[in-house]
C-alpha cells in the first residue's frame, strides 16, 4: 500500500511541476540536455554539400512536371526541358552563386498564392483550396537539395516513422497498429491508443530550433545555412481564381508525418488487409455493376453485359474494370514480397517478434495469428482459396556468393528446395540450416566435408546423394555478386501488383506470351495470323515483303497503284477479308473459347474474295 502511494504522490508532483519553471524542471534539464540523436557520417556530410554537378540539376529538371502552372517568372519546366542546351548555364550559375554565398538570389524565392474556390459563394477560408505557384529555378534548387538529403535521411529518422522516408511505407505503420491490437485482443491486455494530430504542423516548426537539431544530427555548418535560407526567406502575394460567376519488439509510438497514429474505419474490410468472404465479394461486383448501368439502391438498370466481360481488358473487348478478389490477391502478394526483400524494416521485425522464425521463414503462427497474417501465409503456402501457387512458381532464388541463401531449404536450383528434391537424405542431415556458400567452401562433392549425417547411409540412400553431387557438378559460384530474390515474370523491375494481377487473371495475348496485343501484333506479328498472311501471299503469287505495322500493311494493299483498277479492287477485298476473319477469329478465341485451324481460315478467306 505504501509502495501504491508514493506512485501516486510521483505522478501528482509531475502533474503540478513537470512543465513549469521551477527547481523541478530545472532538475530534469540535465537529462533532456543529454538526449542522443543519430546522426550522419563525415562522409555523408561531406556528400551533401559537394558543388553541383550538371547531370544532378539535369535530373531535378526532369523530375518536375512539364504542365504544371508557371510562379512569378512565368516559364513551365516544358519549356525548360525543350530549350534545356540554351539555359542549363543560367541554372548552373543560379546554384554557382548559392553555394558560394549560401543565400538566394532576391526574388528567385517569392511565391503565388493562388485561391480556387470550393463553391459557389465563398464566404470563408476553408471554402477556398489554395495552391502555390513558386519560380522555376527555387524549384530545381530545392529539387537538388531533397534529393541529395534522401540518401541519409533514413539515417537520422527513427524507424517509427514511416512515411517520406525511402523504403519505408505508410501501410507499415497501419500493419503494426493492426498487429498491436490483435495481439492485446488476444491475449486479453490492456491496451491504449493516443492519436495526435499537430495542427498546422509546418507552420509551427522553430526554424532556430530545426538548426540546432540538425547540428545535432551531424549536419554541416554550410548544408544548415543552405536549408535556413530556403525555408525562412520565401516571400508571398496572393489572389483569388474565379468568382461567384465561375463554378519483441518495445513500441512506443508510431508516426505518419505529423500524425502519432492513425486509426479508421472501412464499412466491410480494406482492400489489400485481409480475405473477402464470397457474398461480400458478390455485393461489391453487384455495387459496381449497378453504378456503371447508371443504377442505384433506388432504381435497377438493365445490365447489358455479365460481369465477367466487363472485367476484360479493354483490348480484348471489355471496361478493364478490376475484379475484387485478384485485385486484393495481387495487393497482398506485394506483403509476400516484401517479407522476402525488406527484413530490416520495423514491420518485419514486429512481425519476427509476435510469429517467430521457423526454417529461414516467418512462422505461421496458428490460432494466434491475426486474419490478416493468415491470409497472407495462405498465399505464401499456395492454397487454392488465394489462387494456388502462383506467388511461389514466380519466385526463384539467384544465387550470387552463397552467403544468404540456405543449401537445403531455398529454392535456389530448379525452383525445387533441396529439401523436397532429395527429402530423405535431408531428413537425415545433421546440419540443415547450412547456407550454400559454406556448403561450397566445405566441398559437396561426393567426398566433400560438407556432407554429415546422423547414421552411414543405406545403398539406396547413397544412390539419391550421388543424384544431389551430380546435380551440383556444374554449379559455381559468383562471389561478387549478392543472393537475390528474382519475380520471374519480370526480372528487372520486380515484383508489380499489376504484373501479379495479370498471372492471376491469366491475362496474356492469343498464343504468345512475350507481347502484349495490339494492332501490330494480332494482325502481323502473332505467330498464329502471321501465318494466314503468308498463305495468301503465296496464293496470290506476288513477291511481298510484309511491312513492320499494320499501317503500312493496309497501305500496301488498298494503295497498290502499280496495278489495273480492277487488280486494285481484288486486292482491296483481300485485305479487308483478311482483317475481318482475323478479328473474327480472335474473338471467337477469346470470348467463346473455339479454335479454327489456319488452314480453316485461309479457305475461308480464299472463298470470300470469290478464290477458292
Amino acid at each position: 500500500m505504501h509502495c501504491s502511494n508514493q506512485l501516486q504522490q510521483s505522478r501528482l508532483i509531475w502533474l503540478k511541476d513537470g512543465d513549469a519553471n521551477s527547481k523541478f524542471f530545472h532538475g530534469l534539464r540535465p537529462n533532456i540536455a543529454n538526449l542522443q540523436f543519430k546522426s550522419i557520417s563525415e562522409a555523408d556530410a561531406y556528400y551533401l554539400e559537394r558543388p553541383f554537378a550538371e547531370d544532378e540539376v539535369k535530373q531535378a529538371v526532369w523530375e518536375c512536371d512539364s504542365l504544371k502552372s508557371p510562379g512569378p517568372d512565368g516559364i513551365n519546366f516544358g519549356f525548360i526541358k525543350e530549350f534545356w542546351m540554351d539555359v542549363k548555364n543560367d541554372f548552373m550559375r543560379f546554384l554557382l552563386e548559392f553555394y558560394s554565398n549560401n543565400r538566394l538570389v532576391k526574388g528567385s524565392n517569392c511565391t503565388f498564392i493562388v485561391f480556387i474556390p470550393k463553391v459557389a459563394n465563398p464566404k470563408k477560408m476553408s471554402d477556398f483550396r489554395h495552391i502555390s505557384l513558386v519560380g522555376c529555378m527555387y524549384k530545381v534548387l530545392a529539387n537538388v537539395l531533397a534529393n541529395r538529403l534522401k540518401s541519409v535521411i533514413d539515417k537520422v529518422i527513427l524507424d517509427t516513422q514511416s512515411t517520406f522516408v525511402k523504403g519505408r511505407q505508410i501501410l507499415d505503420g497501419i500493419l503494426i497498429a493492426n498487429e498491436a491490437v490483435d495481439d492485446a485482443k488476444k491475449r486479453k491486455k490492456e491496451l491504449l491508443l493516443f492519436k495526435v494530430d499537430f495542427e498546422k504542423a509546418y507552420d509551427s516548426v522553430d526554424w532556430k530550433y530545426l538548426e540546432s537539431v540538425m547540428g545535432k544530427m551531424g549536419f554541416s555548418d554550410k548544408w544548415r545555412r543552405w536549408i535556413m535560407t530556403c525555408v525562412s526567406s520565401a516571400t508571398a502575394s496572393g489572389y483569388q481564381v474565379g468568382s461567384e460567376a465561375t463554378s519483441s519488439v518495445h513500441l512506443s509510438h508510431l508516426q505518419f508525418a505529423d500524425d502519432t497514429l492513425i486509426m479508421g474505419q472501412f464499412p466491410k474490410k480494406f482492400v489489400g488487409e485481409g480475405e473477402f468472404s464470397d457474398s461480400w465479394l458478390a455485393d461489391a461486383a453487384r455495387v459496381l455493376n449497378s453504378f456503371l448501368w447508371g443504377g442505384s439502391e433506388e432504381s435497377r438498370k438493365i445490365n447489358w453485359l455479365k460481369w465477367d466481360r466487363i472485367c476484360l481488358r479493354k483490348e480484348e473487348g471489355g471496361l478493364g474494370v478490376r475484379r475484387v478478389k485478384e485485385f486484393n490477391l495481387a495487393l497482398l502478394g506485394k506483403w509476400c514480397w516484401r517479407l522476402l526483400q525488406d527484413t530490416e524494416g520495423l514491420w518485419f521485425r514486429v512481425l519476427a517478434a509476435k510469429y517467430g522464425i521457423r526454417d529461414g521463414q516467418m512462422d505461421c503462427g496458428g490460432s494466434t495469428a491475426s486474419n490478416w497474417w493468415k491470409v497472407i501465409n495462405s498465399i505464401r503456402s499456395g492454397s487454392e482459396a488465394s489462387g494456388g501457387r502462383w506467388f511461389g512458381e514466380n519466385t526463384v532464388r539467384r544465387v550470387g556468393d552463397g552467403e544468404r541463401t540456405l543449401f537445403w531449404k531455398d529454392s535456389w536450383m530448379d525452383r525445387i528446395p533441396f529439401k523436397v528434391h532429395f527429402s530423405r537424405i535431408f531428413e537425415l542431415c545433421l546440419d540443415k540450416d547450412r547456407s550454400v556458400a559454406n556448403m561450397c567452401r566445405l566441398g559437396w562433392g561426393f567426398h566433400g566435408d560438407g556432407w554429415r549425417w546422423h547414421r552411414r547411409l543405406f545403398a539406396w540412400e547413397e544412390e539419391l546423394w550421388g543424384e544431389c553431387c551430380a546435380a551440383l557438378a556444374n554449379v559455381s559460384l559468383q562471389v561478387d555478386l549478392r543472393d537475390e530474390w528474382e519475380w520471374l515474370t519480370d526480372p528487372v523491375a520486380g515484383y508489380s501488383v499489376s504484373g501479379a494481377y495479370q498471372i492471376l487473371t491469366h491475362l496474356t495475348p492469343i498464343e504468345s506470351y512475350s507481347h502484349l496485343e495490339n494492332a501490330h501484333h494480332l494482325f502481323l506479328n502473332c505467330p498464329v495470323f502471321g501465318a494466314v498472311w503468308d498463305n495468301i501471299i503465296s496464293w496470290l503469287g506476288v513477291p511481298c515483303v510484309l511491312p513492320a505495322n499494320a499501317l503500312a500493311l493496309a497501305s500496301q494493299f488498298c494503295g497498290a497503284h502499280a496495278f489495273c483498277k480492277s487488280t486494285r479492287s481484288c486486292f482491296q477485298a483481300i485485305w479487308l477479308a483478311n482483317v475481318w476473319f482475323i478479328w473474327k477469329e480472335r474473338n471467337s478465341r477469346v470470348f467463346n473459347h473455339k479454335e479454327m485451324s489456319t488452314e480453316r481460315l485461309v479457305y475461308n478467306i480464299k472463298t470470300n474474295v470469290g478464290g477458292g
